[in-house]
């Protein structure tokens, strides 16, 4: 099953969370062309014999989130980012389809390794 890249939208944002997990505080990234992928990375044989067709199911996905900043040394979400990506630190994101505050705005919360390049 090939990943599933998703643009996703002119309204995504990506957002840092200046808070805990538990309780967060969203600030902004200054960021654009937010792409995100829900590539299966292991799939389970779930043939039986009732069948004749074999079929194979997720069981893990590997999600990728994507997308440029325009260097602003004074932005902190940036230096945020690049601090992660230099220490190989977690940081806490959010990926939405538009306002985090907006009611009924969907998207990806986790805690991401960055790559830089």
């Amino acid at each position: 099953m090939p990943a599933l890249t998703k643009k996703a939208g002119a309204a995504a944002q990506v957002y840092r969370n200046t808070g805990s997990f538990a309780s967060p505080t969203w600030a902004a990234i200054k960021c654009r062309d937010v792409k995100f992928s829900d590539k299966p990375a292991g799939m389970f044989d779930a043939s039986d014999r009732t069948i004749t067709i074999n079929t194979k199911i997720p069981t893990r996905y590997e999600w990728k989130l994507e997308f440029d900043c325009i260097w602003d040394a004074s932005d902190t979400g940036i230096s945020a980012l690049v601090t992660a990506a230099q220490t190989n630190a977690l940081i806490d994101l959010v990926c939405t389809d538009d306002a985090v505050a907006t009611t009924g705005t969907k998207g990806l919360h986790a805690e991401w390794a960055i790559e830089s390049g």
